[in-house]
């Protein structure tokens, strides 16, 4: 939930359109925030990544962060 919030911060700064992380404890709608986020993403990256794979990356978030990260560090290096 940290990496969520911090790099929701990021998208936000870029530009993208994520509502406050507090919604992430919240039942059913952090299901919602969570399809925000990964719309953002998909925008900021200009299609670099999509909506449907963030989605997937962070309701698997083991595993799904460190990928996430691994995908935003790599379009930071190509910029």
């Amino acid at each position: 939930m940290y990496w969520a919030a911090q790099t929701k911060g990021e998208l936000v700064k870029a530009g993208g359109d994520v509502p406050t992380a507090w919604l992430l404890i919240v039942p059913v709608v952090n299901i919602w925030w969570l399809w925000k986020y990964a719309e953002a993403a998909e925008q900021i990256t200009s299609g670099k990544l999509g909506k449907v794979f963030v989605f997937a990356m962070l309701v698997i978030a083991t595993v799904g962060a460190p990928v996430l990260q691994a995908k935003y560090n790599g379009l930071q290096a190509k910029a």
